[in-house]
């Protein structure tokens, strides 16, 4: 069993669970209205760490999960969705300006990886005084590698089955399931390609995603 999670609730009506894990955050701190904290107890969450800071935000992670890393959360009627089996050995998600990040079953991502749906800070117009870089939802869809070092803006869509190569930053869509991309930005190199954790274990009814049945990921265990 892992440490007893640092825990700082600062603000009201905000929900959580993560007393019911074996393996907690090491840290969740939560400042702000209605915010809401959906941890399944199987998951380890013990090299992680989450930061809620505004109203109505929702942070949900499945089963058998293990992420290392950290999901900061800044602004209002956000949330992060990751399913069930995806494991991260270093991540940072920045979530905000009322939009999302989602994250299939079954991905794997290496270390210094960062993904996000906002820039964090506004800018605005100085004649209109409009705000001109709104968040926008980030789509990961189902078993997929990133690789180390790889950042993904806000917008973007990873199709199922994709592998990121080291480095890679990821600025357009990334619309070809089972593809391999690379670069900066990221561009298609090789298309109808899969991967496995371990060799010799190849799930090969789970890894074609460019079958029409298997476009959809599944999204039944993050917590909607």
């Amino acid at each position: 069993m892992s440490k007893p999670c640092v825990f700082v609730d600062e603000g009201e009506g905000n929900w959580t669970n993560h007393t019911d894990m074996d393996r907690p955050p090491y840290r969740l701190e939560m400042y702000g209205r209605g915010n809401q904290i959906r941890l399944d107890p199987r998951a380890d969450l013990s090299g992680f760490f989450i930061k809620v800071k505004g109203n109505n935000n929702i942070v949900a992670i499945a089963k058998e999960c293990v992420l290392r890393g950290l999901v900061y959360v800044q602004g209002n009627k956000s949330s992060l969705r990751v399913a069930s089996h995806t494991t991260a050995a270093g991540v940072r998600f920045s979530v905000g300006a009322r939009a999302s990040i989602t994250v299939g079953r079954d991905c794997m991502f290496s270390r210094n990886i960062e993904i996000r749906c906002s820039d964090e800070h506004p800018m605005y117009d100085l004649d209109s005084r409009e705000e001109i870089n709104a968040g926008r939802n980030v789509d990961i869809g189902e078993h997929v590698w990133i690789g180390e070092g790889v950042r993904v803006l806000k917008g973007m869509t990873i199709a199922s089955g994709s592998i990121v190569g080291t480095g890679s930053m990821i600025t357009r869509p990334l619309t070809e399931a089972n593809g391999v991309y690379v670069g900066s930005p990221a561009r298609l190199v090789r298309s109808r390609t899969a991967w496995s954790r371990t060799p010799n274990s190849m799930d090969w009814d789970r890894v074609d995603f460019t079958q029409p049945e298997s476009l959809a990921a599944d999204t039944s265990d993050l917590g909607t």
